[in-house]
């Protein structure tokens, strides 16, 4: 089997293998979890965009402060 096989296998599309799901207005496809277990609905969602939770996980996890963080993105260390 190809690649191209494995995709356009209906057994493939049956077992949701190969999700789609929005990401900045464009659909994208992505490989599904290979376990599937009965009453267990499965969610997918697009990644996070690069530095998008920076600042929360600095301030709440690390804590960090504030000047700190503005250190850190003058230097070009985080996004």
């Amino acid at each position: 089997n190809s690649v191209e096989d494995v995709i356009n296998s209906p057994q493939t599309s049956a077992r949701n293998m190969l999700p789609g799901f929005d990401h900045k207005g464009k659909e994208i496809l992505a490989p599904g979890n290979p376990f599937k277990m009965s009453g267990l609905d499965e969610t997918f969602q697009a990644p996070p965009d690069l530095g998008e939770h920076t600042e929360e996980i600095l301030l709440e996890i690390l804590k960090y402060s504030s000047e700190k963080i503005a250190e850190l993105r003058k230097g070009n260390i985080v996004a």
